[in-house]
């Protein structure tokens, strides 16, 4: 059983995602009816219940923890609701017995249990995140209804730390017992002389590059003996070991690393920049259309320190500048000189600002503690440079909002005063070259579209909303927004990946005319994207094989733990 990830038509109401039933015997699969928006999902260890986190509607602002039977490994019924889930968009769950669920949100410190036969929440866990920002994974059942494992996962300056955890379902006490690993499932081997049995932990690298193995005592919670590679065959992103032996490997034949820039001609095709492939992640074109600012994400899962690169679109040459953590959503001043970008550490989300050159240091704008799980990032600068537009995005909520940094006068402190903090998820705005209007995404109507609003100042976003917005997309939005320099054409990607064009007018009021195709990048693979000054898209070509994902099946693979722990015994 897995989760997948149909394409549908933007027009489908329906959240994306389901859950898919295979039998190892034959090459065919069944989806589970009333499954749509599945996210996650985790299976009883009796096998009779799959429990799933579903997104509610097409954006992905609501979402349940729900049920369904299964009889034979087929899904008997319709799924059944367990609680809602108020925090997060994505989530960790899974069984502590086969009465009870355990979740977590996303990038939450908290871990939850819940009743299967539905009812409300309790905590079982808090972490004071004291370490970084911790992320909990991978719940499984030790010993049914009174502890579990779980992968404790903290993201610390520039470096993944991964353990695995046994947590004491009644007192929520937590016990570290592998580190550098996670993942891990209790298994059971018996001896080659019958009767006796052995306990091993079986668990993923923290770097994913294979699996190890380890024996444990599940009463003492000790391990006996350091870990052994049972399995180096590739990057292995989860795996699952059943009762009769069979593991099965989701694994991805990344290609990070041959990504390469493009820019897009009038047809929709992709013309290749004269550039070395790297693993680009995201990137911003200059205001003269010269240069593009990369940044370069780590090739191993278990580092989140990131290379930012600036590249010479006309000399052809690439420069490195010199930041700290892990870096995103990155541009540039007005001028050309700076450039704004987010990080985060192990204490704070943060925005910075620094020369657009190697030489010279960086000064930080905005940060808010990791505590409040606020991330940050720079969204448009004011054609006068004097505001900052910022994008605050709640982690718990799945909620963002617009802020403006100004600077305060006589200092180099920046102040930050909330725009667009509406109840509706806001955000993606960009200035009119003017500086009279803006132009930002909202899912106030179900799902991402864009508006456009009188702007009269950073203080005034209550006000300039009740003047009245303008619907700008009528079949989504996905990503940045371009807006000419002239103010007479906004540009902008819609949700079924087509670049629309929209002709505005500002004066004597705000019009706008229905958007109009003009070519479409759906059937490319795209990582990101980037408008230029003159309205030409830059987009990021994934690798070959990126998206090549794949489930391998090792039949007896408790006969190869066996040998591979007994040559070290």
């Amino acid at each position: 059983m897995y989760t997948a990830w149909p394409e549908l038509e933007f027009e489908s109401a329906k959240p994306q995602g389901v859950l898919v039933v295979r039998r190892l015997d034959r090459d065919e699969t069944t989806v589970i009816e009333g499954t749509e928006g599945a996210r996650n999902a985790a299976l009883s260890a009796d096998g009779r219940w799959v429990a799933f986190a579903a997104a509610k509607d097409r954006a992905g602002t609501k979402f349940a923890l729900k049920k369904v039977a299964l009889e034979n490994g087929r899904p008997s019924g319709k799924p059944q609701s367990v609680c809602e889930l108020t925090q997060g968009s994505w989530f960790s769950l899974g069984w502590s017995s086969d009465r009870e669920l355990v979740f977590a949100a996303s990038l939450n410190t908290t871990i939850y249990t819940v009743s299967a036969s539905e009812g409300e929440s309790r905590v079982l866990l808090r972490a004071d995140g004291a370490q970084g920002l911790e992320i909990w994974q991978d719940f499984r059942p030790l010993v049914a209804g009174r502890s579990m494992l779980a992968t404790d996962v903290v993201l610390s300056g520039e470096k993944v730390k991964v353990n695995t955890e046994v947590i004491d379902l009644a007192s929520g006490k937590r016990t570290v017992v592998l580190t550098d690993a996670g993942s891990a499932q209790l298994v059971t081997v018996s001896k080659a002389a019958g009767k006796e049995v052995e306990h091993f932990l079986v668990a993923s690298r923290s770097d994913l590059s294979g699996l190890v193995a380890v024996r444990f005592d599940p009463g003492t919670l000790r391990t006996l003996g350091d870990p052994v590679t049972v399995w180096n065959g590739g990057q292995v992103n989860r795996f699952d070991l059943s009762p009769s032996g069979t593991l099965a490997m989701a694994a991805q034949a990344s290609a990070t690393v041959d990504r390469r820039l493009a820019w897009i001609d009038e047809k929709g095709q992709p013309q290749p920049v004269t550039a070395t492939a790297r693993s680009y992640s995201g990137i911003s074109i200059s205001p003269d259309g010269e240069r593009v600012l990369a940044t370069q994400e780590s090739t191993s899962p278990d580092d989140l320190g990131t290379q930012v690169w600036i590249q010479d679109l006309k000399r052809k040459t690439t420069t490195r500048l010199p930041v700290e953590g892990m870096t995103d959503s990155m541009m540039w001043s007005n001028d050309g000189r700076r450039i704004a970008y987010s990080t985060f550490t192990n204490e704070e989300f943060s925005i910075w600002e620094r020369p657009a050159v190697p030489s010279g240091g960086a000064a930080k704008m905005f940060a808010t503690p990791i505590a409040q799980q606020l991330f940050v990032a720079p969204s448009a600068w004011s054609p006068d440079g004097k505001i900052l537009a910022i994008v605050q995005s709640d982690i718990k909520t799945n909620k963002s909002d617009v802020l403006m940094l100004e600077q305060e006068p006589d200092s180099t402190e920046w102040k930050a005063t909330p725009y667009l903090n509406s109840p509706a998820d806001e955000h993606a705005l960009r200035f009119s070259p003017d500086g009279k209007w803006v132009v930002f995404c909202s899912v106030e109507s179900g799902r991402h579209e864009l508006y456009a609003q009188r702007f009269t100042g950073a203080g005034s976003g209550a006000k300039d909303a009740a003047s009245g917005r303008v619907q700008i997309s009528t079949s989504g939005h996905d990503g940045g927004v371009w807006w000419s320099a002239d103010g007479k054409e906004i540009r902008f990607i819609d949700g079924d990946k087509q670049v629309m064009g929209v002709d505005v007018k500002t004066e004597p009021t705000f019009s706008a005319s229905l958007p109009k195709v003009l070519y479409s990048i759906k059937d490319l693979k795209t990582r990101s994207f980037s408008w230029s000054p003159d309205g030409r898209l830059m987009v990021i070509l994934e690798g070959e094989n990126e998206r090549v994902n794949k489930i391998d099946l090792i039949v007896n693979f408790e006969e190869e733990i066996r040998a591979k722990m007994g040559a070290v015994k």
